[in-house]
């Protein structure tokens, strides 16, 4: 368990969600922020990758980053992608060999200090403003 200590009142712990994610509780127990995604053994984000998880997949296809409103700006969600590739990854899933995403034009500074390469514009449509994809070699 990854532990962080914000404040006299805050304390977070991480939490496994199934084998391939991880959230951050709260104490008392509550959910603040969580990280979920699949696997795939393709080389590269495609729609089929990103839709299909395959079980002996190199790759991590992070679907979601997500941070209640209230907890936002406080280094939480880079918190968790930092936590997730120390110390969940190499743990429960040493096979993976990258983690790739998609995120929008304002997100990029935050994946960027996490360790992700902009690989440039998405051809995968999510949503109307344009997607990036994002890649860290692990």
């Amino acid at each position: 368990m990854v532990a962080m200590k914000l404040d006299g009142n805050l304390n977070l712990r991480t939490s496994p969600l199934a084998s391939d994610g991880l959230a951050i509780l709260g104490r008392p127990a509550s959910l603040i922020g969580y990280l979920c995604g699949s696997l795939s053994a393709a080389g590269k984000l495609t729609h089929e990758s990103m839709h299909t998880h395959d079980p002996q997949g190199e790759m991590y296809c992070i679907h979601s980053v997500c941070v209640d409103p209230a907890y936002r700006g406080m280094g939480l969600a880079k918190w968790m992608l930092d936590a997730h590739r120390q110390q969940w990854l190499p743990v429960l899933l040493p096979r993976v060999k990258t983690r790739s995403l998609i995120c929008k034009q304002d997100q990029i500074g935050l994946f960027m200090s996490a360790g992700f390469e902009l690989v440039g514009p998405s051809d995968i449509k999510r949503g109307k403003r344009q997607g990036y994809e994002m890649r860290q070699v692990l």
